[in-house]
Parts: C-alpha cells; sequence; structure tokens
C-alpha cells in the first residue's frame, strides 16, 4: 500500500505476492481486481472477485466491481442484479442509482429508471440533467403532466443553451393539445440555435392545428421553403404543403 501511495507500478506485484500467500485476502483481491478494472480486463477482474466472493460473498467492495465490469461491459442486465445486491446489503449512493437509471432506460423499464432517477435527486435536487431524463421517462409512459413538469423544472435551472430541452417540452405540450404553449417552446429552442430547421418546421405544422386561417399557413411553409429550399426537410415540407393547398382547395369548393 505504501508502493501505491507513492505511485510505484510495482505496487500490483506485491498485492500479487500477498494473494499468493492467502487466496482470501479480501483487501489484496481487491486491489487487483479494481487494477484489472481501471485496465479493462474484465476476465481477469471478474476471476478474482470470485475468488473473494467464494470467501466472503457479503464483500461490498467486490460486489461494487462486479456490478461495475458488468456495466462497462454493457451488459446491464447481470449490472443491474448486482448493483441491486448492493441496494440490499444497506449500501446507497449516487453512482448506484444513476447506474441503475441507466440500465432501467437501456431496456425501456422507465418506471424503474425514473425511480432511481428520483433517488439521484435526493443527493442533489438541482441536477438538470436528472430531472430532464426523467421528464423524456415520463413522455416515454405517455404521462405527459408529469413530463411536463420535470423538463420545465430542468430548463429553469440551466444557464446554457436550451435547444433541445424546448424542442422536448413543446413535442410534450403538443401532446397535451396544449398548443399555443408548445409554440412558444419551440420559439425559445430557435432562440437558443437560429440554425435549428427541423424545428422551424414543427412550430408552423403546430399553427396549423390551431391556427384557422389555413391562408396564412400556406403562407409560412412558402415562405420557409423559399429560406430553406436546400435543407433536406424541404421535400417533406413540399409534399405536405402540396396536400395543405389541395385541402383548402376543395373546402372553398
Amino acid at each position: 500500500m505504501v508502493l501505491e501511495k507513492l505511485n510505484d507500478s510495482t505496487a500490483l506485484n506485491r498485492f500479487l505476492s500477498a494473494y499468493d500467500l492467502d487466496q482470501t485476502h479480501q483487501k489484496a483481491i481487491f486491489k487487483i481486481a479494481n487494477y484489472h478494472l481501471i485496465k479493462l480486463n474484465h476476465k481477469a477482474s471478474h476471476k478474482y472477485i470470485d475468488k473473494g466472493l467464494e470467501s466472503y460473498i457479503e464483500n461490498v467492495e467486490l460486489i461494487s466491481l462486479k456490478a461495475q465490469n458488468y456495466y462497462y461491459q454493457d451488459y446491464y442486465k447481470e449490472a443491474i442484479i448486482w448493483f441491486k445486491k448492493l441496494l440490499d446489503l444497506g449500501e446507497e449512493s449516487e453512482f448506484i442509482h444513476e447506474k441503475l437509471s441507466i440500465c432501467y432506460a437501456d431496456f425501456s423499464v422507465y418506471e424503474d429508471a425514473i425511480f432511481h432517477r428520483k433517488a439521484l435527486l435526493k443527493y442533489n435536487p438541482n441536477d438538470a440533467t436528472s430531472l430532464y431524463l426523467i421528464g423524456t421517462y415520463y413522455e416515454r409512459l405517455n404521462d405527459f403532466v408529469n413530463a411536463e413538469k420535470y423538463l420545465k423544472h430542468s430548463i429553469k435551472l440551466q444557464d446554457v443553451s436550451l435547444n433541445k430541452e424546448y424542442r422536448q417540452l413543446g413535442t410534450v405540450l403538443n401532446r397535451q393539445k396544449k398548443h399555443e404553449e408548445a409554440v412558444k417552446a419551440f420559439q425559445k429552442a430557435i432562440r437558443d440555435d437560429p440554425t435549428d430547421v427541423f424545428t422551424r418546421f414543427i412550430t408552423i405544422r403546430t399553427k396549423e392545428e390551431y391556427y384557422a386561417d389555413k391562408d396564412a399557413i400556406i403562407k409560412l411553409y412558402e415562405e420557409f421553403l423559399e429560406k430553406y429550399k436546400d435543407d433536406q426537410i424541404s421535400k417533406l415540407v413540399e409534399m405536405h404543403l402540396k396536400k395543405l393547398k389541395e385541402e383548402q382547395f376543395l373546402n372553398k369548393d
């Protein structure tokens, strides 16, 4: 351990020597397994962890390394099992809840992803990233009221470009038929990123949902195409505009 404190690379050899003398030496096993985890030698790390758990099955340090090994290998199903073992043993931390939330979200188990993100907020109630992610998870559960609540909270806490967050909020508001509020959110997204052509399009598309004056909407689409004719979305807009004009013509007849 002295060699480790001195950043001497031979420290590993001394831990291996301790292990050779006693293959149940928990602290030496942890040091060796952790070394291999840092080096991404997952197979070797698992080998030493399993050896250590044979003699002390509730060693939380080794269980944590086991969970991390699986997590960094993208074996999220196995990682969940081992992170949950830590919780069962009374271990709780921001790191554990964050990783569990990520794992559950990867499997689209959004209820559990939300639970662990909310647990994370106990450590930092103003974690804008967690608030934003909770909002997106609620959206995927079609709980647009809570999605709106958490997205708005996240936005209030951030002093950076909020283009993505405002666009997400606009989408959630649209799903609740709050089209006028959605337009305001989209306009804020554009304010934060004037190059966001797609949000300019969905702003007009949203106005189309509640504006009675369809001629005015047609004019907005025409102005959009004139300004962004070279953008990849222009073909989609042209097709939609053609359909809108045909409907307007038939309605006038």
